[in-house]
């Protein structure tokens, strides 16, 4: 493409509108981010959630709105390529589906004896890991 299409393109993306509530939790949006003002957050716990205390800067993006989307996230500055982005905590996880041995439900091992938690019967690797 000719760098005046590319332009014209990139003008023709809509990214939706700015979103006035914490970005996470949807409360009230008291604060704003230093670099991205378009950002909003209700408390820390929310504003270290898109910017951590250990980062120089906040992850590269910022939440929108969209009629018939709902909420989305744009980049708020060009991207590297393979660049982390964002990070966060798995709601569950548990052993691959794919495994054929018994493995842990805690700490995901082999479990290789047979042991099986009191409370559940499903494979545990020791005491430590049933409680």
């Amino acid at each position: 493409l000719s760098q005046k299409q590319q332009q014209q393109e990139e003008e023709e993306i809509d990214t939706g509108r700015d979103v006035f509530t914490c970005w996470v939790c949807n409360g009230p949006g008291l604060e704003s981010s230093e670099f991205y003002a378009e950002m909003r957050y209700c408390g820390k716990p929310c504003r270290e959630m898109h910017h951590p205390p250990d980062h120089e800067e906040p992850w590269p993006f910022s939440v929108r709105e969209k009629d018939g989307v709902g909420r989305l996230l744009v980049a708020a500055r060009d991207i590297e390529k393979g660049e982390l982005i964002f990070t966060e905590k798995a709601m569950a996880s548990g052993p691959n589906h794919t495994l054929t041995e018994d493995h842990c439900l805690n700490c995901l091992k082999p479990v290789t004896d047979g042991t099986r938690c009191s409370k559940c019967g499903w494979p545990i690797c020791c005491s430590e890991c049933e409680e």
